[in-house]
């Protein structure tokens, strides 16, 4: 069976044959602390390559050095597999590569308050845990701060090379015979580094090839704005419209009045952020909302570790919708957050839809 190009996070398989498939299937439970360090695994293979020699050491590349990215490599290294990681950026974190001198750069690049929305329990690696001292939510250097210590750990950093760009991926001219895959590349100049895959070429510039048995995509799907077609918006529009995705601080709409369309969590973040230095800011909710803070105001733990237990799973299957609903409409849209007060309706069909976290239950009126 022919290679194959892999967009997946794991390559899920213990038999290395299997590599020639690159089938993805539902990545496997990792047994911690029963296959040993990554060290003594390293070491196992080494000692199997003396006697078996190099030449049957089968060549990977990862295409992105993100959370993906970086899982990939892993994988890889875990199967035996000779692998490099081309990254565009400078640094690794995929969309959560930022830095004090990044804010500026085009791209992906988190915005300067961003904390993520899902505690570090449910976060982190699950044969790496966060270290005890991060605060529940991570923001987000302190969650690029994690990766990469979970780089260093496993040593996948000597696997990746910086700063490189992948222009095109083709078979190469054996391919029929052989299965491998040609990549042409070349070295990112500052200002370049985002889409890795799909930039185009520009003249002047070295590049050269290499040819790898497999090729796994981990490119993610933030690196390019999706903005809806409204329209006459852009012809009968005075003001400025933007994407959330070029969103870094709230001073450039500092005594302006904002509409922020969207209900999800990036659209709640900018609006409570903005409501501090606009006059006014609006929040457009095309179909209802499941609010919640991050914290449990009972319990004091955090949220997504109330709302991700095995009670929930069997009172899914053992309740009706309607009644399942009522209580999420109970456990999540509490005093703390208010939101029939806010004139925002509840989302019958919570189950369907992820909840919209509200940081301490702040909120953007200004009354």
């Amino acid at each position: 069976m022919g290679r194959g190009i892999s967009t997946g996070d794991h390559l899920g398989s213990k038999d290395p044959e299997r590599f020639r498939s690159w089938v993805i299937p539902v990545p496997r439970p990792i047994e911690v602390g029963v296959r040993g360090s990554m060290v003594e695994r390293e070491e196992e293979r080494a000692s199997r390559a003396q006697g078996e020699g190099d030449s049957s050491q089968e060549q990977a590349a990862v295409l992105g050095a993100g959370v993906s990215g970086l899982t990939s490599i892993k994988s890889c290294l875990e199967e035996g597999l000779d692998v490099v990681c081309y990254e565009s950026r400078p640094c690794l974190g995929g969309i959560w590569s930022s830095t004090a001198d990044e804010w500026n750069l085009s791209g992906p690049t988190m915005y300067k308050s961003l904390i993520s929305n899902t505690s570090k329990s449910m976060t982190c690696f699950s044969d790496f845990p966060c270290p005890a001292s991060y605060p529940p939510y991570l923001p987000h250097y302190l969650y690029q701060e994690y990766l990469l210590k979970y780089a260093e750990h496993f040593q996948l950093l000597k696997h990746i090379k910086f700063s490189t760009r992948v222009l095109k991926v083709l078979r190469a001219e054996d391919h029929a015979s052989t299965g491998r895959w040609r990549l042409t590349l070349k070295t990112c100049l500052p200002g370049e580094e985002t889409d890795q895959l799909h930039a185009g070429r520009d003249s002047g510039q070295s590049e050269w090839e290499e040819e790898f048995d497999g090729v796994i995509a981990a490119t993610g799907f933030y690196s390019k704005a999706r903005t809806p077609d409204i329209a006459g918006l852009s012809s009968s529009f005075p003001g400025n419209v933007s994407h959330a995705y070029s969103y870094r601080e709230p001073s450039p709409f500092h005594g302006k009045t904002v509409l922020v369309i969207g209900s999800a969590n990036t659209a709640v973040d900018i609006a409570v952020e903005v409501s501090s230095v606009a006059k006014q800011v609006y929040l457009s909710i095309g179909d209802g909302m499941c609010l919640t803070t991050r914290i449990d105001s009972a319990t004091g733990l955090p949220s997504d570790l109330q709302l991700r237990r095995a009670l929930h799973a069997w009172l899914s299957l053992a309740v009706s919708t309607r009644i399942l609903t009522w209580i999420i409409h109970k456990r999540t849209n509490h005093r703390s957050v208010r939101p029939r007060l806010k004139g925002v309706r509840f989302y019958l069909k919570a189950l369907s839809v992820g909840l919209c976290l509200v940081c301490c239950g702040l909120w953007i009126d200004q009354a």
